[in-house]
């Protein structure tokens, strides 16, 4: 089953784009406009396809440094950081019938600043799937424990 990402525009238009590897430079170009397009906190969920570094690949052969690094300064000229995740570190498997294996975090949610100033409890956790090949992300609000001030009266 196809994965794809919804945009939701502040003036309520929306649009779908399916994350095709061979056009990350057409999403990428996407994320750069909505970022520019819009000062509100926002957030974004998706199977973005690539991978930020080794470590979140296990099995298969090493993936292109410069791919990894382009998909990194993207985040970072939209100012997106990414929120982590609970969970098994992977999202995303192939399996072959000779035993081989590959995991990789393709799946993620990255968020801007104004985003995590206003939510900062938001928790991603990778939850098991009945999917053939992705785990599901689950996005919660952490419920904050603010202290009450006591009023102190003379």
């Amino acid at each position: 089953m196809p994965q794809s990402i919804k945009t939701q525009k502040n003036h309520g238009n929306s649009q779908d784009f399916m994350p095709e590897t061979h056009k990350r430079f057409k999403s990428w170009d996407l994320l750069h406009q909505l970022h520019r397009q819009s000062s509100l906190p926002w957030l974004c969920a998706s199977d973005f396809n690539k991978i930020t570094r080794q470590s979140e690949k296990s099995g298969g052969r090493l993936h292109p440094h410069n791919q990894m690094q382009q998909f990194r300064d993207v985040l970072d000229e939209c100012g997106f950081m990414d929120l982590g995740f609970k969970g098994f570190p992977y999202t995303w498997s192939k399996h072959w019938q000779n035993g081989l294996s590959v995991w990789e975090r393709l799946d993620r949610v990255v968020a801007s600043q104004k985003w995590f100033l206003e939510f900062p409890g938001t928790r991603v956790h990778h939850v098991d799937s009945t999917t053939p090949d992705h785990n599901m992300l689950w996005i919660d609000q952490a419920d904050l424990e603010y202290q009450q001030k006591k009023n102190i009266y003379i």
